[in-house]
């Protein structure tokens, strides 16, 4: 069976653009609340004034994304492309999966030891970076091998 038409409704459609539109208004009243309203707000404003923290946050956010993005997409690869089953997909996952706690570990444990941190989150982005871009050229005739490896730079990259 061939999908042609996946989504119901167009990106333009006022049934897509509403929902997102009040999500974006609601943002924007809860901030303005938090900031000028509520006498004890739940976000504290203040944790936004340092710029490395601001930083923090962002990365912290996209290594979040970063992950549960190869998470969610990597098993319907396995599965609608490669046919495999749901446990062997989730086997098949195991490189990216299985590498990231063992990864914070090691760089924890090399943090802890010499007092410098830049190298991990340096190296983890670029290691994830390089994993993700591989996962770009992936497609139906990749050697399975070839995924592996991959998985397993992302996992370590992230990892770190």
């Amino acid at each position: 069976m061939r999908l042609t038409h996946i989504s119901r409704y167009e990106w333009m459609s006022w049934r897509v653009i509403a929902p997102v539109g009040f999500g974006h208004c609601g943002l924007i009243i809860l901030g303005y609340h938090e900031r000028f309203v509520a006498k004890e707000p739940i976000i504290q404003f203040k944790v936004f004034a340092n710029r490395t923290t601001n930083i923090a946050y962002l990365t912290t956010a996209l290594h979040g994304m970063v992950l549960w993005c190869l998470l969610y997409y990597q098993p319907l690869y396995f599965e609608a492309v490669r046919g495999f089953s749901p446990v062997i997909s989730g086997v098949a996952l195991f490189p990216a999966t299985f590498t990231v706690a063992p990864m914070a570990i090691v760089s924890g444990i090399v943090i802890s030891k010499f007092g410098r941190y830049r190298w991990a989150i340096w190296g983890g982005w670029a290691l994830t970076t390089l994993g993700v871009g591989f996962l770009c050229a992936v497609d139906i005739d990749t050697q399975l091998v070839q995924i592996v490896l991959t998985d397993l730079a992302t996992g370590m990259g992230l990892g770190s």
